[in-house]
């Protein structure tokens, strides 16, 4: 899974929004029934305690679905929305960094993934400092 797409969208004083970008591949075995997961991306308790929450979609989960014996590739924007905890002049200096968990379940729960935006001074995203992959 690559997370994608990822930019500030609404930088402001009140907040921010960030739209993350998520691309995921999903293999399929044979046989009968679907073949379905979940995929659930959550700010760490550490971002929500500072007030980042998923906006969308809903409950920051999405259902992937896909043919049985195939392979399947799927992206989906998921919107973090975080209030002045996040604004503009905290980010990079009173907050460096945001940390993202993203749940999996196909047939069995999987390890989260975890993701790492880390803000320069000015507020932007520093990707190369950033874990996005």
């Amino acid at each position: 899974m690559v997370a994608n797409g990822t930019a500030i969208t609404r930088n402001t004083a009140a907040g921010m929004t960030l739209r993350v970008g998520l691309s995921w591949t999903m293999s399929c075995t044979n046989g009968a029934g679907r073949c379905q997961g979940r995929l659930t991306l959550s700010p760490s308790l550490a971002a929500r305690r500072l007030g980042a929450r998923v906006a969308t979609p809903r409950n920051g989960a999405v259902t992937c679905r896909g043919p049985c014996a195939r392979r399947t590739t799927r992206s989906q924007a998921f919107f973090v929305v975080a209030g002045p905890s996040y604004g503009r002049g905290q980010r990079g200096t009173a907050v460096r960094s945001i940390t993202l968990r993203l749940g999996r379940v196909c047939g069995t729960t999987r390890a989260p993934l975890v993701y790492t935006i880390v803000f320069t001074r000015s507020g932007a995203i520093d990707f190369r400092r950033s874990d996005l992959t």
